[in-house]
């Protein structure tokens, strides 16, 4: 159960430390909370580590505390997403194959919505050729 929660905590600890768009001088403060002057393979190990678990869990609790206290130091804004006009026509040819292409969309279908075993059927198709064999160049069936 320990070990779930410091997981838990390492994880949350890291996403936003490394996500954010967190003010330079905090996240240096917090980071030094992990630098204890010996290495560890991971976070459980230095909550079990003696000489580590003090100062781990001043990190953990300044952490804790500041995500009440200034909720604004962790915001994380994704940022926007602007694709190329490459991608805008590839996008454009796959929706008119999906559109038209029955068996292309039959395909999509099941592996996105299918069994395991039907899944698997189609990935064994396209790695054979299957789709290869049964289209021409521009897509149209053979």
């Amino acid at each position: 159960m320990a070990t779930l929660i410091v997981r838990v905590i390492r994880n949350r600890l890291r996403e936003t430390i490394i996500r954010c768009s967190m003010d330079k001088t905090f996240k240096r403060h917090l980071m030094t909370y992990l630098d204890t002057g010996h290495r560890h393979q991971s976070m459980t190990d230095m909550t079990n580590c003696d000489h580590c678990t003090v100062k781990f869990n001043k990190g953990k609790a300044l952490f804790e505390r500041l995500q009440k206290e200034k909720p604004e130091l962790f915001i994380y804004e994704r940022p926007e997403f602007t694709p190329s006009e490459d991608t805008k026509v590839m996008f454009g040819q796959l929706m008119e194959r999906i559109k038209k292409d029955k068996m292309y969309r039959r395909h999509i279908e099941r592996l996105a919505h299918g069994t395991e075993e039907e899944k698997d059927e189609e990935i064994k198709k396209s790695n054979v050729g299957y789709y290869k064999t049964h289209y021409e160049q521009d897509g149209n069936i053979k």
